[in-house]
């Protein structure tokens, strides 16, 4: 057993021993925690032009908007850069956009972005600057959620995905 693990080992059965209360009449010590971290040795990682955080939906406009319409072009677009570059392959953005009289989408808030602050709410507006929708929706607002997927065409999602 190495040095390292065997300190291991002593710390974990100290820890258990005080919280269980076991002392058997000798006053028990705190046990001293050591981290040890070892430093990344992976490649190095260039992040550049983040982002911007998403702007986030109201309450009221999630509640109003509709989730049941018919896309006329569906929205098309690519998964951010940012996401690829660190190793995320999969993401989704959940938006509420205004439908003009033509059906085109603009003034996209964001749901929900999963993951996080890598651009998936800002691709999926991007990409909803391509899209139209049925005249049900013209002149009011829409939820859906977008899912980027490599090799995979973007995923829309209306309806009872929520």
């Amino acid at each position: 057993m190495t040095d390292r693990a065997r300190r291991s080992l002593s710390t974990l059965i100290a820890a258990f021993v005080l919280a269980l209360g076991f002392s058997g009449g000798v006053k028990a010590q705190q046990p001293q925690v050591t981290v040890e971290r070892e430093a990344y040795t992976g490649p190095a990682i260039v992040v550049r032009d983040l982002p911007e955080p998403p702007r986030f939906a109201s309450a009221a406009d999630i509640e109003a908007a509709l989730t049941v319409f018919d896309w006329v072009t569906p929205p098309s677009g690519d998964p951010p850069e940012i996401a690829a570059q660190i190793g995320i392959t999969r993401g989704e953005a959940e938006l509420v956009c205004q439908v003009s009289d033509e059906g085109t989408l603009s003034a996209c808030s964001t749901v929900s972005e999963n993951p996080g602050g890598v651009g998936f709410a800002a691709e999926a507006e991007r990409a909803a600057g391509t899209a139209r929708v049925g005249e049900m929706a013209y002149g009011r607002r829409v939820r859906f959620r977008l899912i980027f997927q490599p090799q995979v065409a973007l995923q829309p999602q209306v309806s009872s995905s929520f």
